[in-house]
């Protein structure tokens, strides 16, 4: 969250607006999770 706090550092208490992006995927009946390991 070091990204975070340096925009704070920028644009004060204003809104940011975080971009993300996901994909379910479904194959023989199984279904592909992903974890994130920043956050887990």
């Amino acid at each position: 969250m070091d990204y975070i706090h340096e925009l704070r550092q920028y644009i004060g208490p204003r809104k940011i607006i975080l971009n993300c992006a996901g994909a379910l995927i479904i194959k023989d009946d199984k279904i592909l999770f992903q974890r994130r390991t920043v956050n887990g």
